[in-house]
């Protein structure tokens, strides 16, 4: 239940209070002179400015503002001093220029800290004014002058949004005991709480600040702590989605804002003057909607004094302004969950799109191979009609040479084996010598380094394809001889120069993968392992079973990897591919496992094969380097594996000893 304060017991005690001080004015005369005499040490560091009848006088002078930042009264902007009373005063300057002909400036001073700020301008002298949402009260009015009331103040007690609304006195009492008050010192906020924590709560910790900004953010952060702030401030903290809301007990209603400036000072003369104007108040609403914010009518008018204080339609004007604030935060919620759906709308059409065109290419690519295959079938087709054909022909024309011809075709088929294999050494030769040059090239110059690996990595792919062609033809011309030749010895030459053959082709496919490595821009994608494993595992399961070889893998679990897909499969195949082709006859193994370790993923193969010397662990990942006289290879494996796995910013470590199985341990950051 709302209980508020009956202003009419308030009114008559303010009457008895002041009665009693017209009674005792010897005191308070005593009590200033001793204040004052106390003070003089002090006023060579007090402020000063131009005193009202010296700027009449010489028409121009120059008033020191002294301002203590406070949203909405005044603040700082990137363009400089903003605020309600800012504005006020320039518009009091140009009322003295145009309608006395004086001219103004103000020399301003700023001081944060509220209660040092009233002291400051209490204890200055002359043309002095202070700025910074001060509240006009009885006590203040002793000390200091204040222009009339251009805006109403009303205090609202505030909490951090967690925290329920009261509704009844003992609510406040039950839910604020344990509470922390914030509040500035000096202010009316001060004397405020200090009336409800005397009165229901007792001893409660208080937290000074500086200014009402700091009481909103620390109790917007911290959910036990309450505190009075003015209502303009109130509005546009909630307007700005500060976590804080009002408490509908306590709110206060005070005589209004002013400017201040000292007892002595003879300001207050054109200051009463251009505030009492017709104008003033038309204008004085204009700044209070731009900087307060307030454009409800209805409270708005309560702010500007031009209603009697009813505080129930005061408490109504406040909690329409809320709900409004309130309903322009879910209207803006709204409108952005409309604009979420509109782009997740246009994502799922864009997919839709993509997939629609991904299945058309793919299709017309799948067309385009069978044609391809059809094409390749007739050729063959038509190339071996056309053989059949010429040898019926040369068999029917020639039946008695045929002895001879075979043994020409020998001796012949042996001399282009001869060239071939001159015809590769010299390809072998080439391109040693250009490796060489290359080399060479690369160490005197290191600025065109990035060129000339490209150019290098261009030549390799451009060797291993042309050369592709012309090995296939000879693996082509080999099958045939066997075909027609019956001779044994001719045979197995032929067999040998087919095996010869398809070592070269191995050897352009690995040429190849280098320039995959150093090309492969592929985007980094999650990482089956568990399929990749499986995948590179049956392309040798043909080997894997011949020779009995036990294969497991362990692969932790909710692993999370991304990488090139295709490079890590280079990798993990070569390195499969060599534990079995080395492995031994008794009970061979092979085990792989991957797991995460910090912010790494770690991939080991082991086996228990031919093993490694230590000497040679430093010359493996060479190229070219064979590290057995039993090894078939082309000594390129081990240096794909090295070249991939730094492409990928990782490391690999061997652990071997000959006759004793290899470790090999990749190391690569997630």
């Amino acid at each position: 239940m709302l209980k508020y304060v009956n202003f009419e017991q308030v009114s008559a005690k303010i009457r008895q209070i002041e009665l009693m001080n017209r009674r005792i004015p010897l005191i308070i005369a005593c009590f200033a002179c001793l204040l004052h005499v106390y003070s003089l040490p002090d006023n060579l560091n007090r402020l000063s400015g131009d005193e009202w009848d010296i700027v009449q006088e010489n028409k121009f002078g120059e008033i020191t503002i002294c301002y203590s930042p406070e949203v909405p009264f005044v603040y700082e902007t990137e363009d400089g001093l903003a605020g309600i009373e800012v504005d006020i005063l320039n518009n009091f300057a140009n009322y003295l220029r145009k309608s006395k002909n004086i001219e103004i400036s103000f020399n301003w001073v700023l001081i944060e800290d509220f209660d040092e700020f009233y002291k400051t301008v209490k204890n200055a002298t002359g043309g002095v004014l202070g700025m910074g949402g001060v509240t006009i009260a009885p006590n203040r009015k002793k000390e200091l002058q204040f222009s009339p009331s251009y805006l109403r103040d009303v205090s609202v007690l505030i909490t951090h949004v967690d925290i329920p609304i009261a509704k009844s006195l003992e609510e406040i009492k039950n839910n604020f005991m344990a509470f922390t008050a914030v509040t500035t010192k000096g202010t009316t906020f001060e004397k405020d709480l200090f009336e409800i924590t005397n009165r229901y709560l007792g001893n409660v910790p208080v937290k000074y600040v500086r200014n009402t900004s700091q009481i909103t953010k620390i109790i917007a952060e911290n959910g036990a702590s309450f505190g009075y702030v003015s209502l303009p401030i109130y509005l546009s903290m909630i307007k700005e989605g500060m976590q804080i809301h009002r408490q509908n007990l306590f709110t206060k209603f005070y005589e209004g804002y002013g400017l201040i400036f000292p007892l002595n000072s003879q300001w207050s003369e054109p200051i009463n003057e251009f505030f009492l104007r017709k104008e003033f108040q038309k204008e004085v609403k204009k700044i209070v909607q731009r900087h307060a914010k307030i454009d409800d009518d209805n409270l708005l008018d309560i702010s500007l004094n031009t209603q009697k204080i009813d505080p129930w339609n005061n408490e109504l004007a406040i909690l329409n302004k809320e709900n409004e604030i309130q309903n322009l935060k879910l209207s803006k919620k709204e409108d952005e969950l409309n604009q979420q759906k509109l782009v997740i709308q246009f994502i799922f059409a864009f997919i839709a799109l993509f997939l629609i065109s991904v299945g058309v290419v793919v299709l017309f690519y799948r067309n385009q191979i069978r044609a391809n295959r059809k094409i390749k079938e007739a050729y063959g087709q038509l190339k071996d009609q056309s053989e059949k054909i010429a040898m019926q022909n040369e068999e029917i024309q020639t039946q008695n040479e045929l002895l001879e011809q075979q043994k020409n075709e020998i001796i012949e088929s042996k001399k282009k084996l001869e060239t071939a294999n001159l015809e590769l050494n010299e390809v072998n030769t080439k391109l040693e010598a250009l490796v060489l040059e290359r080399t060479d090239d690369f160490l005197k110059a290191n600025n065109e380094l990035t060129i000339a690996n490209e150019e290098l990595d261009l030549f390799i792919y451009r060797s291993s394809h042309d050369l592709k062609g012309p090995i296939t033809r000879v693996l082509g011309l080999a099958q045939v001889a066997k075909l027609e030749v019956n001779e044994q010895t001719a045979v197995s030459y032929f067999d040998k120069f087919e095996g010869v053959a398809l070592n070269m082709n191995i050897l352009l496919n690995k040429l190849k993968m280098i320039n995959l490595i150093n090309k492969n821009q592929e985007e980094p994608i999650l990482i089956d392992f568990q399929k990749l494993i499986e995948d590179v595992k049956s392309q040798y399961l043909e080997e894997i079973t011949a020779k009995n070889i036990l294969f497991e893998s362990k692969i932790e679990k909710d692993l999370v990897f991304y990488a090139n897909y295709e490079l890590l499969k280079l990798i993990i195949r070569n390195l499969i591919e060599n534990s079995i082709r080395y492995c031994k006859e008794n009970d061979p193994f092979i085990s792989v496992h991957v797991l995460q370790r910090e912010e790494n993923l770690v991939f080991s193969i082991k086996d228990n094969g031919i093993g490694i010397a230590q000497e040679l662990h430093d010359d493996i990942f060479g190229m070219f380097f064979r590290g057995t006289e039993l090894s078939h290879g082309n000594g390129l494996g081990l240096y794909l594996v090295k070249k991939a796995i730094k492409r990928l910013n990782g490391k690999i470590k061997v652990d071997s000893q000959f006759d004793e199985g290899a470790s090999f341990t990749l190391t690569i950051p997630i």
